[in-house]
């Protein structure tokens, strides 16, 4: 019960989920991930700072102006970004389905 009480307040402290994706704490994340499966929708808080996450730095591959000139390296850059998600959703998340989602 303590877990689900406080999931959305771990998920959201200064360094939560948003600072873990941001910092590549992959480890971290994994280990929240296990202790969050084991309550029923609390993960869905982890999901939701994800979603924003990856339009934020997606947004930002697409508007930088390097990219924007030279099309191989704006390539280069989503495939790069993609690759790195999915192997965070692969290690940390065992490709949860709904995390798979959040990502499309």
């Amino acid at each position: 019960m303590a877990i689900r009480q406080q999931a959305k307040r771990l998920t959201e402290m200064n360094t939560g989920c948003t600072f873990m994706f941001e910092n590549d704490k992959d480890e971290q994340l994994k280990t929240m991930y296990g202790v969050f499966t084991r309550v029923p929708g609390t993960t869905d808080h982890m999901i939701h700072l994800m979603e924003p996450y990856i339009k934020t730095v997606g947004q930002a591959i697409v508007t930088n102006e390097d990219n924007v000139k030279d099309p191989l390296k704006f390539t280069e850059a989503l495939l790069v970004f993609k690759k790195k998600m999915d192997d965070l959703i692969s290690f940390a998340f065992d490709n949860d389905l709904s995390f798979q989602k959040a990502r499309d």
